[in-house]
């Protein structure tokens, strides 16, 4: 998934202007600027797919996406969206639970990563992923 400008401001435009405008300057300040060059569009694309239900929403899924890409080891080397597979999700929730995570940091994070796998999928999102466990098996439907 390699995000065009055109792709990014159409999913936008569906979006309430403070939720749209939030998407568009997000930038953490963990990644580096390779690693914002690399992600940052696409995990910006793929939380307007969603859509989030307000700001904070957007703020939360964007920085499990991007948290998920540096602590997992991701690189350029495939898509963004090819990252975000069922099997990748799943071990890096496990080490964060194994971190020292609480159980509700990690059910959170796990519920924004399964909106984003179902997002670069083209699946419906939110409707679909309403537990942890319906969120894994619907990740692995897609």
């Amino acid at each position: 998934m390699t995000t065009h400008a055109k792709d990014l401001n159409a999913a936008l435009n569906h979006l309430d202007s403070k939720i749209a405008e939030r998407i568009r300057s997000y930038r953490p300040r963990r990644l580096t600027d390779e690693q914002a060059t690399w992600w940052l569009d696409d995990v910006r694309l793929l939380a307007a797919l969603v859509p989030p239900t307000d700001v904070e929403d957007a703020i939360n899924m964007m920085g499990a996406g991007c948290r998920f890409l540096l602590e997992s080891g991701a690189d350029n080397t495939k898509p963004t969206s090819a990252w975000f597979t069922v099997l990748r999700v799943e071990i890096w929730l496990g080490q964060l639970r194994a971190s020292g995570s609480t159980t509700e940091t990690v059910r959170k994070i796990g519920f924004r990563l399964a909106y984003l796998r179902r997002a670069s999928l083209g699946a419906p999102v939110r409707k679909y992923v309403r537990d942890r466990r319906v969120g894994v098996r619907g990740l692995t439907e897609s």
